[in-house]
């Protein structure tokens, strides 16, 4: 027999349900952050600017991504914090993040879109290498709406 950890934290297992999903809703969070961030100074080298910022202690470094957050475990777990919360008028932080992270393939789709190009190459579209995942794709969310782009307009 192994033990798997040594410090064990005392806790009822309604708060236990919720750990994992707060620390992947905490994540969620940075990674839309830091879609933003890149949305609003395309000018910039913000994957540098993430990267510095990191090297504080206490900082993360987090990625643009541009199609949005993929994989089935960091953008659901902010839907279960916000459905299972008593009182759902306070997850204003975790409301913005779905809404952002849902719609940022859409607003990417936009801006290459409106610089007439004749294609684009995706390549992937799961949300990690060499894993045959596509669960949440950001890649599927952005060609859904580059298709939708050329069939409305």
């Amino acid at each position: 027999m192994r033990t798997v950890c040594n410090n064990l934290l005392p806790c009822n297992y309604t708060e236990s349900e919720l750990v994992k999903a707060t620390e992947n809703s905490l994540r969620h969070v940075g990674c839309v952050y830091a879609q933003e961030l890149a949305l609003a100074h395309p000018n910039l080298d913000t994957r540098k600017i993430l990267e510095y910022a990191s090297t504080k202690w206490n900082v993360p470094e987090y990625y643009p991504n541009i199609y949005g957050t993929s994989g089935y475990c960091i953008p659901i777990s902010s839907k279960y914090v916000k459905y299972g919360a008593k009182e759902k008028q306070y997850m204003g932080i975790i409301n913005a993040t779905l809404t952002r992270d849902n719609n940022v393939a859409e607003i990417i789709a936009n801006k290459i879109y409106n610089t007439n190009p004749r294609s684009i190459g995706i390549v992937g579209i799961s949300y990690l290498g060499n894993i045959k995942v596509s669960i949440l794709s950001g890649a599927l969310r952005f060609l859904k709406a580059w298709r939708d782009l050329f069939t409305n307009k």
